[in-house]
């Protein structure tokens, strides 16, 4: 993978017994904005032709859902509520940078799968919901004081979103975490939720292959889910038929987009 690029794959299967194929796209959640309508246009071309389409996202619970909860889950579901609207406000005053939240709205007629934020709280131990919310609020916190004091030393709005990006970038390209050392408190809820998370998406995949076997199904998840769903397909019977890639965000790109040069990591230009 290219140090100036992130990208996110598309993979495509088939089964044997049945016409309907299942595409996964995997999702990078900030990108530029042309990624998005790349996929946007993936996702239309499917509906058109009169695919399903699931997502991929932790949502509010229903009231019913609430009705069961204990005071202490309502609690921590209220706190990572506010702690994933604030993850998903980051990009907020930087330019050539977006959320997909802002970019690709769900529609009606598509299906969500994922867990709702009472379920993270079931799933998670109390310590993990403090520190998720006390890390959105100083990533959240951290990102405007970063943009304010890069223009109080004569930067700009540029500048400092390009930086966003070269961190977005060496964050998903460099070496995986080994799981050895300390990690984000966000990367431990991943951990401790994907599992769950994988296998609703696969649930829901073995539904629709039960009731509509002959219809497609394209499925939008985080980059990140994708190895364990496809191997998943896998061990349903499912054959990997493709694979291509999305450019997410393209440093070089982004630098010409902006009129700004990125620093050289060794201190030069």
């Amino acid at each position: 993978m290219s140090p100036e690029q992130l990208l996110t794959d598309v993979r495509e299967y088939a089964h044997a017994d049945r016409l309907g194929r299942v595409t996964l796209v995997g999702m990078s959640h900030i990108a530029q904005p042309g990624y998005f309508s790349e996929v946007k246009t993936l996702i239309d071309t499917h509906t058109t032709c009169g695919g399903v389409v699931h997502y991929e996202s932790v949502h509010e619970p229903m009231p019913e859902e609430l009705a069961s909860a204990t005071p202490r889950e309502r609690i921590k579901s209220r706190g990572l509520t506010r702690a994933l609207r604030r993850f998903s406000k980051v990009t907020e005053g930087l330019v050539g940078l977006v959320h997909q939240s802002d970019m690709i709205p769900a529609s009606p007629d598509w299906h969500c799968p994922d867990i709702s934020h009472l379920d993270l709280a079931r799933l998670l131990d109390d310590q993990t919901v403090i520190d998720v919310a006390t890390e959105a609020r100083y990533t959240h916190a951290g990102v405007r004081i970063g943009r304010a004091v890069n223009l109080s030393l004569g930067g700009s709005i540029e500048e400092y979103s390009l930086q966003f990006a070269q961190m977005l970038v060496a964050d998903n390209t460099g070496p995986r975490d080994t799981g050895n050392g300390p990690v984000s408190a966000s990367l431990r809820m991943a951990r401790e939720t994907e599992p769950v998370r994988n296998q609703r998406q696969l649930a829901a995949i073995d539904a629709h292959a039960g009731s509509l076997p002959d219809v497609d199904l394209l499925a939008t998840w985080g980059d990140d889910h994708l190895e364990a769903i496809g191997a998943g397909l896998l061990d349903r019977g499912y054959t990997q038929t493709s694979r291509s890639q999305l450019v997410a965000v393209d440093l070089w790109d982004l630098e010409a987009g902006l009129g700004v040069v990125a620093p050289d990591p060794f201190g030069g230009y």
